[in-house]
């Protein structure tokens, strides 16, 4: 009897372990690599606590654009559910915002990016019959969905890179990110910053496969990253057209004047040395 009752309180107990199984972020597999999260965050969140508070785990508006053009959205009702290319799909609720609590179902969710308007941040809008991206004030309340930013591309080291450069530095490039000089980015990431030998590392076991506008970097496992062709600034501060090249920093030194850094172009891939005043990108790392 006791053994009857065991298998019982077994039988029952088993959906209840499997449910606890269910991946936190999922691989929708798209072209970044980027996994996003299943469900959203508690509440509803101000633009700048959530950039604050959640750091890197926003998505940006590229990884929403990315989300739109790779995936299939279907409105259910309550929400879309998001399909990617291999079967594997999130849902995103219609929870609407703090302002509006009347009317058909919509979706407002905060990207990490700012608008060109003074104290508006870009976000995603969808209702039933339309998803774009939109402008909302800072203290609009919105919902809040989690990427997962960094790439394990199976690695010797464990070092996992982080699927987009950097957006904070002197100047500006809208698609690929900013320029920043050799101090300010070790000043600014510290250890997140790669060392020469984590980009040989990149290189050795990794297979890179030029797209015309940078290269495609896929690990032994099947995942990837894109490190796109970004050109470079120099130290007067002129930045030439061109958009054939890629500059990123490492935090390795060289001289007081000078540091290491990833060249590259469609037929070479190399360390190289420059002066610590020149501009170049930034791409992070995880877990050295």
């Amino acid at each position: 009897m006791r053994k009857l009752f065991f298998l019982m309180v077994m039988c029952l107990a088993a959906p209840t372990m499997q449910a606890q199984t269910t991946p936190q972020y999922v691989d929708l597999g798209l072209p970044s690599g980027i996994l996003w999260k299943t469900t959203n965050e508690k509440g509803y969140h101000d633009w700048e606590s959530a950039k604050k508070q959640f750091g890197d785990k926003l998505p940006t508006e590229e990884q929403w654009e990315e989300l739109k053009e790779s995936c299939k959205w279907t409105w259910t009702g309550k929400g879309y559910r998001v399909t990617g290319k291999n079967g594997k799909s999130i849902f995103l609720p219609a929870a609407g915002n703090t302002k509006i609590s009347f009317g058909p179902p919509f979706g407002e969710y905060w990207s990490s990016d700012e608008s060109d308007e003074i104290l508006v941040a870009r976000s995603l809008y969808f209702d039933s019959s339309d998803v774009e991206m939109d402008d909302k004030l800072y203290i609009d309340s919105l919902s809040v969905r989690f990427v997962l930013a960094y790439v394990d591309l199976g690695l010797p080291s464990g070092t996992k890179w982080k699927t987009i450069n950097e957006e904070d530095g002197s100047h500006i490039i809208k698609e690929y990110g900013r320029f920043f000089d050799y101090d300010s980015a070790v000043n600014k990431f510290g250890d997140k910053l790669p060392t020469e030998d984590q980009w040989e590392e990149l290189k050795k076991y990794c297979t890179w496969t030029w797209t015309g506008k940078g290269y495609k970097v896929t690990g032994r496992n099947g995942k990837s990253i894109i490190l796109p062709t970004t050109g470079y600034r120099f130290c007067d501060g002129r930045v030439p057209h061109d958009d054939s090249v890629g500059y990123y920093w490492s935090s390795t030194p060289y001289s007081s004047r000078k540091a290491r850094h990833l060249y590259f172009d469609f037929h070479i891939v190399n360390m190289c040395t420059d002066y610590n005043c020149g501009g170049q990108n930034v791409r992070l790392v995880q877990g050295k």
